[in-house]
């Protein structure tokens, strides 16, 4: 079954939040020094231009938002796009 993509919601926090944590337990590309709870996703959010999960059998598998760079006029066209996959995930074309 492929996986879905769809927008987040509120009930995606704990996996989203577990994805992250991961990442900055197992890695480097989280840029976090320490693990992050709900507050983060709430910041992510509240943040977020776009913002989607990756599901697959209901659960999240990864995903990705899209925030703005910097709130000046001359960074208006401008943004920061965020995404995870769990690896065991990855290498099956669900990024694409």
């Amino acid at each position: 079954m492929k996986p879905l993509l769809r927008t987040i919601r509120d009930s995606d926090r704990i996996d989203v939040v577990s994805i992250v944590n991961y990442f900055t337990i197992n890695s480097f590309s989280a840029f976090a020094d320490k693990e992050v709870d709900i507050k983060f996703f709430n910041k992510l959010k509240n943040e977020a231009i776009t913002f989607y999960t990756l599901e697959k059998n209901e659960k999240s598998i990864g995903f990705c938002c899209l925030r703005k760079y910097m709130p000046f006029e001359n960074f208006s066209h401008t943004g920061i796009l965020t995404y995870f996959i769990m690896p065991e995930y990855t290498h099956k074309g669900y990024g694409t």
